[in-house]
C-alpha cells in the first residue's frame, strides 16, 4: 500500500511540474515577438529595392541598359516592378503576400501573364519564384518559367530568368542590376 502512496506522489508531483514548465512557456511564447517566416523576410527584401536599378545588357542587346523600378505601393502590402529598355516599358510584376505565400503576377512582354510563388530556400540572399499558372500560354507559348534573384548588397542584385517555349530546351537570361 505504501508503494502505491509513493507512486501516486510522484505521478502527481511529475505532472504538476509538467503543467508548470507548459504555462511558463506558454506565458514565455505569447510575449515573444515572432520571427518573420523566409516568404515574409523575402518579402521585405523586395520593398528595399524601392527606387531604380540598371543593368548592362550584352549579346544581342549589347550597349543596351535594362532599367528596373521598384515601388511599394498598398500602404506596404505589395511591391510594384516595372521593367524598362530605351525608354519602353517591358513588363511588370506585383510581388504580394498571400498567407505564408510571397506571390508574384508577372504581366509580360511576351503577351502572357506567368503567376509565380517563392520556394523555401536555405540561403535568405537567393529567392527562387517557381511557375504557379500562367493566361494565354495557348496563344503566346514563349514565357518566362522561373526567376530566381540573388540580393548580392544593398546595391547590387542579380536576377536570373528562364524562358520556356513548348518542348524546346530552356534558355537563360541573366541580369545585374546595380541601384541607380
Amino acid at each position: 500500500m505504501r508503494k502505491w502512496a509513493l507512486l501516486k506522489l510522484f505521478v502527481m508531483t511529475f505532472w504538476f511540474l509538467t503543467f508548470l514548465c507548459s504555462a511558463q512557456t506558454l506565458v514565455t511564447n505569447r510575449n515573444a515577438t515572432p520571427l518573420p517566416s523566409a516568404a515574409e523576410a523575402a518579402f521585405e527584401k523586395l520593398k528595399s529595392l524601392e527606387g531604380s536599378w540598371e543593368a548592362p545588357l550584352h549579346g544581342q542587346q549589347e550597349g543596351k541598359v535594362m532599367v528596373n523600378k521598384f515601388h511599394v505601393i498598398g500602404d506596404g502590402s505589395a511591391v510594384l516592378h516595372s521593367e524598362w529598355l530605351e525608354g519602353k516599358q517591358l513588363t511588370t510584376t506585383v510581388f504580394y503576400m498571400v498567407g505564408p505565400e510571397l506571390r508574384a503576377d508577372h504581366y509580360c512582354d511576351l503577351q502572357n501573364q506567368p503567376r509565380y510563388v517563392a520556394k523555401p530556400s536555405a540561403d535568405g540572399s537567393v529567392v527562387e519564384f517557381v511557375l504557379r499558372d500562367i493566361t494565354n500560354l495557348d496563344a503566346h507559348p514563349r514565357h518566362f518559367h522561373s526567376t530566381t534573384w540573388h540580393f548580392v548588397d544593398g546595391r547590387h542584385l542579380t536576377q536570373d530568368w528562364e524562358i520556356a517555349e513548348g518542348s524546346k530546351p530552356p534558355k537563360f537570361v541573366r541580369m545585374e542590376f546595380a541601384r541607380k
